[in-house]
């Protein structure tokens, strides 16, 4: 199967290409769509992870997620569930993630920007939360707060918002 016949290995390369406004051209989209760890994501339900980055001009694809990686832009597409990935579940198996800076100050802005505020909104998924629960998503943002605080990054003053 080529990679034009693909749609998961088009799907995949598409959104890493657009990320890091790269355009691929035909022998670039051949190369990366007969690369191994490709193959092994998609066809390999345990491999649950597939890391992109743009270096040397070009994009690397690796199953591991590399924390030396967060100098450079980091893609991550990773699996909500370990499944084969078929065209028909790839929109329900697999999720992305960037690391734009350091991974610490990713996943800062990550829980408090999306997670914080979807988990703990009221009417929505809180009822299904139990109290300690989101207690402690409050204390990890928190704790995550403080700790870019202490190594220097900067983040906004602002206490963190409980969400009603």
């Amino acid at each position: 199967m080529g990679i034009v016949d693909d749609r998961r290995k088009k799907f995949i390369l598409t959104l890493a290409a657009y990320h890091f406004d790269v355009t691929l051209n035909d022998d670039q989209y051949k190369e990366l769509g007969s690369d191994k760890g490709l193959d092994e994501f998609l066809d390999d339900r345990s491999l649950v992870t597939l890391s992109v980055v743009h270096k040397d001009a070009k994009l690397q694809l690796s199953t591991r997620v590399d924390a030396g990686e967060g100098k450079n832009s980091l893609l991550v597409f990773f699996k909500i569930q370990p499944d084969v990935i078929t065209p028909d579940n790839i929109y329900e198996t697999i999720s992305m993630t960037t690391v734009a800076s350091s991974p610490l100050v990713t996943f800062y802005y990550t829980i408090k920007e999306v997670y914080t505020p979807i988990l703990l909104q009221a009417g929505n998924s809180s009822n299904q939360i139990d109290s300690s629960l989101q207690d402690l998503i409050t204390k990890l943002q928190d704790r995550l707060k403080c700790t870019l605080q202490k190594i220097g990054k900067s983040v906004e003053n602002d206490a963190v918002d409980n969400v009603e």
